[in-house]
């Protein structure tokens, strides 16, 4: 054809394969040649390209954690994953004919994922180096950035890589980086520290924890816009990365990859890609995203939140205890008539609780009971003041009986716990408890956290909600002096050594015994001089009890936080709520007592509901979602069909053995009524991101009644 202006000679004819009108830019890709067939000038050689690969549709997997801009991210208000390497792979398949399948995978750990065959490829601005060469095949590069520093806001002393250098401030890093080892590089491992997200790192920054974070420009740039007023980025570049897609190691893709990358170089779409997401026109930051791949994922996997129970129907018996018409489990459970003695009531709130397992195995034997066999069921209830009960609760469930398995409820001594994992499986309800790894061994499965675990929650609570500013105090009784160190390491040393000023006071005992009550006095005492703003209380429930009373009448006025709560509705903060302000709530003046909000206030799953419709039709008790009670009741729920799991999961034959191997392959569900997840040793749903859960609301959003303060 010719020109606007009706010059022929300069026309040329371009030849195209497959072309697609609604598209020029693909079908520019694919042109034959061109020429000048009028004597006008020829517009270069004859240009002779070969067609793109065809993959012939195949599925190709790629792993991307969908929380890095502007490469991969899901906005809040879609809920729909997009960003950069959606787009470009998008764009890729369409040229080639593959079809991408976009997994979700954490950054730590995705290179050597991708080398080992776990996904096709991988992406999300990864930099091109020698050392993960090894590991995986690079596509050619599609971008570079520069690697920058992240500073607070107004900061004088760190405005360049030299400053960084001569400072001994602590620098922010993402693990499995080339920003963490550009950070070494320039300050040396012993001032980084090491975050799972840059987030963190981010969110350190602005709390003064760490004085710079070492980043992709990509990247700073959408935190430095969420967080404009806080953080500002340096202009200087520390070093410059190419970026590419990895590749499983002699992976096939990468040559049609690569040509197809090549293509949308050539033809100016992948300019035009960059500028969307590279330029200033992206104003997407991170508080616009989800959590992708680092969000937490609470399961709800069956009746009452845990596992269904196993096929088992001709499993064999070979344990004292069952027989192939029944199996025998026994509750050691805490009276709580006792309590009254200490002017502490639940019954109000729990109600009785050797009706409500009584109930509960009813409505389990009705279902079928386990395996084929009814279960023949006892409660035994141990007095937690008097002691030497919970030794003879031990005597009683393990001489005068025989039980298959055990579940045991918190405040148990660890003497008593052992005595029972000496010959019997143990399910142990606390919400906090001690190290187990020398009571009972691997016959002990406890629920929640260990001390250490707990004591890490609690500090990541109270930090969250912003309830550590002040003077601290706390206060310990030894009467488990095991307990006490694990408290002293992992609670109060950790928090001396971020700089917290706390006042700590350790009692001899427990307020039972004549030291300990003549030692509380002069521990309240130095709190009240000592003008502590928050006081925790990491002590046995007498202590708790009486302590609080005497605080009351010394004048005490300091926040209380009981240092106990762990996420579920068993806690320690319980007794002192039910101590404080009695049955009807009434606080004492001028005591104000923060305690977490427990899971049955929160929604109810449907597994919950469940439990609970199924108990009032059982005991005709209506249950009211948000109470004790409810919470109680679909604890109990969960506890049972815990130890019946173990049960069916113990395979064709029924021993503690293989009981034992089946509740370990219950780890990592979700606990019914509880936000703490997680069963078995050391598989709990990462702290860090259950506090952020609990206290997903704004301050002036928490609920205050008198004096009582909820937490989330």
């Amino acid at each position: 054809s010719c020109d606007a202006f009706g010059d022929c000679s300069s026309a040329k004819i371009t030849v195209i394969q497959n072309t697609d009108i609604a598209d020029y830019a693909a079908s520019t890709a694919n042109v034959v040649y061109e020429y000048a067939p009028l004597g006008g000038a020829q517009v270069g050689d004859v240009a002779v390209k070969e067609a793109l690969p065809d993959l012939g549709g195949r599925v190709v997997t790629i792993a991307v954690d969908n929380a890095y801009l502007p490469f991969s991210y899901i906005p809040a208000d879609t809920g729909v994953a997009e960003g950069w390497d959606y787009d470009a792979l998008d764009a890729i398949c369409a040229r080639i004919n593959c079809v991408p399948s976009f997994q979700e995978f954490v950054w730590d750990g995705t290179i050597i994922a991708t080398g080992e065959g776990q996904f096709n490829m991988a992406a999300g601005g990864i930099t091109i180096t020698e050392a993960r060469d090894e590991v995986v095949d690079f596509s050619i590069s599609f971008i570079s950035t520069e690697q920058k520093m992240l500073v607070a806001k107004g900061d004088s002393e760190i405005g360049s890589r030299a400053d960084l250098e001569a400072s001994d401030c602590t620098v922010g890093s993402q693990t499995g980086t080339t920003n963490y080892d550009l950070s070494v590089d320039v300050v040396g491992e012993a001032r980084i520290a090491a975050f799972e997200s840059f987030a963190f790192a981010v969110q350190a920054l602005i709390t003064g924890d760490v004085c710079a974070v070492i980043m992709d420009d990509v990247a700073g740039q959408g935190y430095q816009g969420e967080n404009a007023d806080d953080v500002d980025m340096l202009a200087e570049s520390l070093q410059s990365d190419p970026l590419g897609w990895a590749f499983t190691e002699g992976s096939d893709l990468v040559a049609p990859f690569n040509a197809a990358l090549q293509s949308m170089i050539d033809d100016g779409s992948l300019a035009a890609l960059n500028g969307k997401y590279f330029g200033t026109a992206f104003s997407i930051t991170y508080d616009d995203i989800g959590d992708g791949a680092y969000a937490v994922v609470l399961p709800e996997l069956a009746y009452g939140g845990v596992p269904e129970l196993l096929e088992c129907s001709g499993q064999v018996s070979a344990v004292a205890g069952a027989d192939e018409d029944t199996v025998s489990l026994s509750v050691i459970t805490l009276d709580l008539e006792a309590l009254v003695r200490l002017n502490i009531n639940l019954t109000e709130q729990l109600g009785d609780q050797m009706a409500t397992w009584e109930t509960i195995v009813q409505m389990a034997n009705e279902r079928g009971g386990v395996c084929g066999r009814t279960i023949d069921f006892e409660v035994d209830l141990y007095d937690i003041i008097t002691p030497g009960s919970g030794d003879e609760a031990c005597v009683r469930q393990t001489q005068d009986r025989v039980n298959v398995i055990v579940i045991a409820t918190e405040g148990l001594e660890p003497e008593s716990l052992a005595c029972l994992a000496a010959s019997t499986p143990v399910i142990y309800d606390e919400a906090l408890h001690a190290d187990l790894a020398d009571v009972g061994g691997d016959n002990v499965f406890a629920t929640g956290y260990s001390g250490a675990e707990g004591l890490a929650a609690s500090i990541a609570y109270y930090e969250a909600g912003g309830y550590l500013d002040g003077k601290l105090g706390i206060l310990r009784d030894d009467a488990d002096p095991s307990q006490q160190d694990t408290v002293k390491e992992h609670f109060v040393d950790v928090l001396s050594e971020q700089g917290y000023e706390i006042l700590d006071c350790l009692m001899p005992g427990s307020a039972t015994t004549p030291e300990g009550w003549a030692k509380l006095p002069l521990c309240i005492e130095d709190f009240i001089s000592g003008d502590v703003d928050t006081l925790f209380l990491a002590t046995t429930i007498t202590t708790f009890a009486r302590g609080l009373n005497m605080m009351a009448e010394m004048g005490l006025t300091a926040r209380m936080l009981p240092l106990s709560s762990g996420g579920s509705n068993k806690t320690g903060s319980a007794p002192a709520i039910s101590k404080l302000f009695g049955t009807d709530l009434t606080p004492i003046d001028g005591m104000p007592v923060l305690y977490f909000e427990t899971s049955s206030g929160l929604d109810p799953t449907d597994s919950e509901r469940q439990c609970a419709d199924d108990f009032t039709v059982a005991s005709g008790e209506v249950l009211e979602p948000g109470t004790l009670r409810y919470g109680n009741v679909v604890r109990t729920c969960s506890l049972l069909q815990l130890a019946l799991y173990g049960i069916s999961a113990a395979g064709a034959e029924l021993n503690h053995e293989n009981i034992v191997s089946g509740l370990e392959s219950a780890t990592a569900f979700r606990l019914g009524n509880s936000l703490n997840g997680g069963f078995g040793p050391g598989d709990h749903i990462g702290l860090k991101e259950l506090a952020e859960l609990v206290f997903d609301v704004e301050a002036d959003s928490y609920t205050m009644t008198g004096n009582l303060i909820l937490l989330g």
